[in-house]
């Protein structure tokens, strides 16, 4: 039996906390890591590639129902929004469809206001917030707006499009451009699966 070193034992940890409970990788990490030493933290690609394998450990028919329900949920979304350019980013491509994973788009609009009115006039009621995403070494905030459907929830992340969305946030996870897809490629992924 092979012994798990510190960096692995708090890697599981915290993805065990994002799948069961919700958490960013950030919180994850420091909730899991607590009276270990600095040079133990694994980086997020560790915590991610321990997410994929607890996932896929406790895949039910459940999960896999789940998933197809969020699939399904983000393709009519990404279908209902279709003038904004979605792109659909998260967990989603990876296959995991956790308990409290959400499905979240990257949109394209003069303003986000726009998509507020666009979203009114459908009478589809959300919530305003802002997140922050890196670009290279630059973090800058976004409007994103949220709703549910049925139980699941859908974030816009809305990028002026003087600025463009094409040019990917760097994810937090990799330290690359973001994975993104459009409509078409997610369809495809899903029928490959």
């Amino acid at each position: 039996m092979k012994i798990k070193t510190d960096k692995q034992q708090i890697a599981i940890a915290a993805a065990t906390l994002i799948y069961e409970d919700g958490h960013d990788y950030d919180s994850a990490k420091r909730k899991a890591s607590l009276g270990f030493a600095e040079s133990d933290i694994p980086k997020n690609s560790d915590i991610h590639a321990e997410l994929i394998r607890y996932a896929s450990n406790i895949a039910t028919e459940e999960n896999a129902r789940q998933l197809k329900i969020q699939q399904k949920i983000a393709l009519e979304a990404m279908q209902f929004l279709d003038e904004y350019q979605p792109l659909i980013v998260g967990q989603i491509l990876d296959n995991i469809a956790a308990p409290h994973t959400g499905i979240t788009l990257h949109l394209s609009a003069s303003t986000h206001e726009e998509v507020m009115f666009f979203l009114e006039k459908h009478s589809i009621p959300f919530e305003m917030t802002e997140t922050t995403l890196r670009r290279a070494k630059t973090y800058i905030q976004y409007p994103c707006l949220s709703f549910l459907v049925d139980s699941t929830a859908v974030e816009l992340i809305i990028f002026p499009e003087e600025r463009g969305h094409r040019a990917a946030p760097t994810s937090t996870i990799t330290d690359k451009p973001m994975k993104r897809l459009t409509q078409k490629k997610f369809q495809s992924l899903i029928e490959t699966r």
